[in-house]
C-alpha cells in the first residue's frame, strides 16, 4: 500500500491510507484508523474530504461504497479476483476452495455439507452483496480480460447486463524491487516454488508430489523452494543436494532468488492475479501453474509459460518439463520477458489506469 500511495502522490494526488488497523510500526503515508462504524458513515468519509477512492473490498462490501458515494466521493472498487464469482455460476471454482482442501474423511464430509448448503440455500445471499457492491462502484476494476470474462458471465446470470460497462481491466503491481536493475541470463534448470505453504490455497501436498516426480523424471532439475511453512512441507525431499528450502524471505530477497531459476511454479487451488508470477516475468522468467484464470491470462498463449490441464502432480509436473525444453531449446528471452511486463505493472502505470476510470465514467 505505501508503493500504491506513493505512486499516487507523484501523480500529483494527495494520499491517505484508510484501514481498520496496522501491523507496522511506521508507514511512508497518512493513515486513518477505521472502525466499521466508521467505513459505514457518509459522515465520516465528508469530514477526510475524500473525491476518489480505490477500495480493495474484493466487491463485497456495498455498505461502505454506499457511504462513500452518499459523501460524493467516486468508488472505484479494486478486485484481486479471477472473477469466478458465484457458487451456481463457477460451482468447479467454489469446490476447488471450500472442499477440496479437505484433510481427511470427515473434514471433507463437513465441507460438502458446507458446500451444498451454500449451493441450495444461500448462493443468493452472497451474490447479491456482489451485485450490490458493484451498483455501489462508479468503477470495478480487475486484472485480467479472462477475469473480466468471468465477472461479465456471473453479471449476466443475474441479468445485470448493465453493470459490465463499469468494468476496466488493470494489472496488480509490482514492487520496485524487481524492476530496478537488469535482468539475469538462464540460470539453467532450477524452479522456484515459492507461497504461504500453511495455507490451504497453495496445495502444498500437490506441490511435493509433483517435485518428486520432476526430480525422478530429470536428473538435470534443480529446486528451491521457500516461503512460510516451506521446510515442514518439503522435509520430504529436502536432503537432495538438488533441493534447497528456504522459510519466509522480505520482499527485497526475492528478485535474487528469482533470478537463480528459469521459472516459478504454483500449484494453488485458486488465485486473483498472482503476484509471484508477475514477479518472475519482471525478473525475466516464466510461470508453470494450475488452470487458474489468473495463471492462463498471464502465460499468454505459452508465450511466457505453460499451464497444465489439471490440478494434478502428473499434469504439473509434464507442464514443468514442457518448460524446461522452451529453455533448452532457446525460446525464452529474459531480457525481452521482461521488457514486456514492466511497463504494464509498475506503480505508476497501474495507479494511472485506475484514476483513468473517473475520466471515462
Amino acid at each position: 500500500m505505501e508503493e500504491f500511495g506513493r505512486a499516487i502522490v507523484a501523480a500529483g494526488h494527495e494520499v491517505l491510507l484508510v484501514c481498520r488497523g496496522v501491523d507496522e510500526e511506521s508507514c511512508e503515508i497518512p493513515v486513518k484508523i477505521a472502525s466499521p462504524t466508521d467505513e459505514a458513515s457518509a459522515d465520516f468519509w465528508r469530514r477526510l474530504h475524500v473525491d476518489l477512492a480505490v477500495c480493495f473490498t474484493n466487491i463485497n462490501a456495498p455498505d461502505i461504497h454506499r457511504s462513500l458515494r452518499k459523501a460524493g466521493v467516486f468508488v472505484v472498487s479494486r478486485a484481486d479476483s479471477d472473477g469466478q464469482l458465484g457458487f451456481r455460476v463457477f460451482p468447479g471454482a467454489a469446490f476447488l476452495r471450500l472442499v477440496h482442501p479437505a484433510g481427511g474423511p470427515i473434514d471433507a464430509l463437513k465441507r460438502i455439507r458446507h458446500f451444498a448448503n451454500c449451493w441450495l440455500f444461500h448462493h443468493r445471499e452472497f451474490d447479491r452483496r456482489t451485485i450490490q457492491s458493484i451498483e455501489e462502484s462508479d468503477a470495478v476494476v480487475i486484472e485480467t480480460a479472462l477475469a473480466r470474462d468471468n465477472l461479465a458471465r456471473f453479471l449476466r446470470r443475474y441479468r445485470r447486463e448493465d453493470l459490465t460497462s463499469r468494468i476496466s481491466i488493470v494489472p496488480h503491481p509490482v514492487a520496485d524491487c524487481f524492476l530496478d536493475t537488469p535482468t539475469t541470463p538462464d540460470p539453467g534448470p532450477c524452479i522456484l516454488c515459492i507461497g504461504r505453504w500453511t495455507d490451504d490455497q497453495k496445495n502444498a501436498p500437490l506441490m511435493l508430489a509433483t517435485l518428486q516426480k520432476i526430480l525422478t523424471g530429470n536428473p538435470e532439475v534443480k529446486i528451491l523452494a521457500a516461503g512460510a511453512g516451506a521446510g515442514e512441507a518439503f522435509r520430504a525431499i529436502s536432503g537432495s543436494p538438488r533441493v534447497g528450502v528456504v522459510g519466509f524471505l522480505p520482499n527485497q530477497k526475492i528478485p535474487a532468488l528469482i533470478d537463480r531459476c528459469r521459472f516459478i511454479m504454483s500449484s494453488s487451488r485458486w488465485e486473483g492475479h498472482p503476484i509471484s508470477g508477475l514477479e518472475a516475468l519482471c525478473r525475466g522468467r516464466t510461470v508453470v501453474g494450475t488452470p487458474l484464470p489468473g495463471f492462463i491470462d498471464m502465460v499468454g498463449q505459452g508465450k511466457f509459460g505453460c499451464i497444465a490441464g489439471k490440478h494434478t502432480s502428473a499434469a504439473l509436473s509434464q507442464a514443468a518439463f514442457r518448460e524446461i525444453e522452451s529453455w533448452d531449446n532457446k525460446l525464452r528471452n529474459p531480457e525481452a520477458i521482461a521488457s514486456h511486463w514492466r511497463p504494464l505493472v509498475n506503480h505508476a502505470a497501474v495507479v494511472g489506469k485506475i484514476l483513468a476510470t473517473r475520466a471515462c465514467s
